[in-house]
């Protein structure tokens, strides 16, 4: 039987904004105020602070940890993580153009970016990272449409999840509380190549708050209100969704507390890794344990109670950016301070 072991690699003595993971997992921006910490997240290892000139919304890590992006209120800002290339950021100006979503190429050398442009159509931007220049860009991805309502070629929200190993982009388009879909593309040299296979918004399929690819690339998973859909890439065909019941959403009779799959999970080729989670009036996210569930049978085949100093008393979260998952890494922070932890699976 699998057996999933957790190891603690690090700890900061400081509670943080936000935690920021690369797509495999193996580097950990640490937000606290202006100053971002970054890490290498398999040794526990402090990288170098670094300072933003005001408060960024979003922050995405090259997956090979020399290069972060961070978008401010009105510019992009491309900042070198590596001692000997410090000095070097690169800006671009975004006066009147907001970015909802961004990733970094496997590789490093380009920077995806779902742009909107006040009073025009949206995009999605290939942009080499050295300059910040665009270089390709696709209108909004449509799906099938079901909904007069969103049929604009705006985003309106969007999502960006990339998988390194095949170099693969994954946009999820959402409306508040409506999934719009789930496209995919890949980049050919400097060229924007969408694949044919996507999600559509069909069914009752509502809007995922997580999306992951397995570590091989074969399938795609989205989390959405304590229900897993498990897809078969590249063709998207459905292998299942709430596996019978594995993935548990259980209300008590007053209504107070609700278990559920947290977003916090990934895939190994065919298992896959999830924290469950408690909540407790509605008001604190608490974590109690990783399950190993395969997805070949749909059984759970493994528990691991997380660590006392994540558990239900030590673990609470007004926010899900207070946990985070990737690769092998599970990130958390609590009052007393900021966890990093490697997950490892002997089948």
């Amino acid at each position: 039987m699998p057996q999933l072991s957790i190891t603690q690699t690090g700890f900061v003595r400081y509670r943080v904004n936000s935690l920021h993971l690369s797509a495999d997992g193996r580097f950990v921006g640490l937000r606290r105020g202006r100053y971002v910490s970054l890490y290498d997240a398999a040794a526990g290892k402090f990288l170098l602070n670094f300072l933003l000139s005001s408060r960024y919304k979003r922050l995405t890590i090259a997956p090979n940890g020399m290069l972060l992006a961070a978008y401010t209120r009105n510019e992009l800002v491309m900042i070198p993580a590596r001692e000997q290339m410090r000095g070097g950021r690169v800006r671009r100006r975004l006066d009147d153009e907001s970015c909802h979503s961004m990733a970094f190429t496997a590789d490093g050398e380009h920077l995806w970016c779902a742009f909107q442009k006040l009073g025009h159509t949206g995009r999605l931007a290939l942009l080499r990272s050295s300059t910040l220049e665009e270089v390709a860009a696709v209108p909004v991805p449509q799906g099938k449409i079901y909904s007069w309502s969103y049929t604009t070629p705006d985003w309106p929200e969007a999502s960006l999840t990339l998988h390194p190993a095949t170099d693969t982009l994954a946009v999820t388009r959402t409306a508040g509380d409506t999934f719009i879909g789930t496209f995919f593309f890949q980049r050919d040299g400097e060229r924007i190549q969408q694949m044919p296979a996507y999600v559509d918004s069909a069914g009752d399929v509502n809007p995922p708050y997580h999306t992951f690819f397995s570590q091989d690339g074969t399938r795609f998973a989205a989390a959405e209100s304590g229900l897993l859909w498990l897809w078969a890439l590249p063709d998207m065909t459905l292998i299942g969704r709430d596996f019978h019941g594995s993935m548990p959403s259980l209300r008590s009779a007053d209504g107070a507390a609700k278990e559920y799959a947290g977003e916090f999970a990934f895939i190994y080729p065919d298992y896959l890794v999830f924290a469950v989670v408690s909540e407790v009036f509605r008001k604190s996210i608490h974590v109690h344990e990783l399950r190993v569930l395969d997805t070949r049978t749909r059984e759970i085949v493994h528990t691991l109670p997380l660590p006392q100093s994540l558990g239900y008393d030590g673990w609470q979260f007004m926010h899900y950016n207070f946990c985070a998952m990737s690769g092998r890494t599970l990130v958390g922070t609590t009052q007393s301070g900021t966890f990093l932890y490697q997950l490892d699976l002997t089948l």
